[in-house]
């Protein structure tokens, strides 16, 4: 900065810490008012010099009950940085504002992508490759290495539903598509990660015979939500039997609501998995602190964070509370490669729209 523009800034803040200060001096000596000012001022440069880590997410990982603000608590005390969030809906709007704004978006590091969207994120030239070596990953922990994106917790889809109220729950996919009494809500596959989850499922367990699946569906379908929040509002305000979800969100009733009430039903088929990423933009100034933020990510103390208020499991392994860490776990399914999820995915959209109107 030039040193004008310097002084300039340093008679502002004078000014600002006089108009500040002026009430109390009244009230005390000349010496404590001077003393109270050299600290303010202090105080004031030191701010200035702090770098800022800009990181857009979507919008529940900064909520008050999300794992933000307590990630940026425990990073701020030890980076002598300030961590600043900024919002999308989801991963998928993160990644359409990128398309858009390119060069124009405003963040040092993007975290909430998931492995699907690798090949169009990587496509948009915006981030840079990492060049770190990650701690050991869960046991259980099916990742490709990317070098330019690392992943911060996973977790499977699945219909999340109430038991009180479904006493017999569908065992499969097909029991569920056939079922003649089950109502059940998703997110917009075009707009959400977690329906786009539900593409990827459907075409891996259907393969090529997608359009019947999807008008059974349909049949079953209460409405389809513009996300997450919004579809799974629907099943605990008791308006849908099942909402897709992950098969880890029951544990959030246990452990924040001591509630056994949800469950969510596994099927024979298996499930599709979602692992969710963190990239670094390409040409930003603070790439050296994006790097210890994404390794500060993948410590114990950061991943149980993560994995007890968003609600995913952690990809160390790490213990983080009974009833997260000892849920059943669902039986995998292949994950599609990114790249042919980049080329079917219009073609899986528009099959998906053509067939789930009722």
């Amino acid at each position: 900065m030039h040193a004008a523009t310097l002084n300039v800034q340093w008679l502002i803040n004078a000014k600002n810490a006089y108009f500040a200060f002026r009430e109390r001096a009244r009230s005390c000596s000349i010496s404590t008012v001077l003393l109270l000012l050299v600290s303010f001022m202090i105080q004031s440069t030191e701010a200035q010099t702090k770098p800022t880590l800009r990181v857009a997410t979507y919008e529940s990982f900064v909520t008050e009950w999300g794992p933000g603000p307590k990630l940026k608590k425990a990073f701020e005390r030890q980076c002598n940085c300030s961590l600043e969030f900024s919002t999308a809906t989801e991963g998928v709007a993160l990644l359409n504002q990128i398309k858009l704004k390119g060069e124009h978006f405003k963040a040092d590091l993007v975290l909430g992508l998931d492995e699907s969207l690798i090949s169009e994120a990587t496509a948009t030239g915006f981030f840079q490759p990492h060049n770190l070596s990650l701690p050991p990953l869960a046991n259980d922990m099916l990742w490709k290495p990317n070098p330019h994106f690392v992943p911060f917790d996973r977790g499977y889809f699945a219909f999340i539903y109430n038991r009180t109220k479904l006493k017999n729950p569908p065992t499969s996919f097909k029991e569920l598509l056939n079922h003649p009494n089950i109502n059940v809500v998703y997110p917009d596959p075009r707009l959400s990660t977690v329906g786009r989850g539900l593409l990827y499922w459907m075409n891996s367990i259907q393969e090529q015979e997608t359009a019947g699946a999807w008008q059974s569906l349909a049949k079953r379908t209460l409405t389809v939500t513009p996300g997450w929040s919004e579809s799974y509002g629907l099943l605990l305000e008791g308006e849908a039997d099942m909402a897709l979800s992950y098969h880890t969100s029951p544990a959030y009733h246990q452990i924040i609501e001591k509630k056994s009430d949800y469950a969510a039903a596994l099927f024979k088929e298996g499930h599709y998995a979602q692992v969710e990423i963190v990239g670094i933009r390409h040409n930003t100034p603070q790439a050296a602190l994006a790097k210890t933020f994404i390794q500060f990510l993948l410590t114990p103390e950061s991943q149980r964070i993560i994995a007890l208020n968003n609600w995913m499991k952690p990809v160390i392994d790490v213990q983080t509370h009974p009833a997260l860490d000892q849920l059943p776990p669902p039986k995998g399914l292949p994950s599609f490669e990114p790249d042919t999820i980049s080329k079917q995915k219009k073609s899986w959209v528009s099959d998906w729209l053509m067939n789930s109107r009722r």
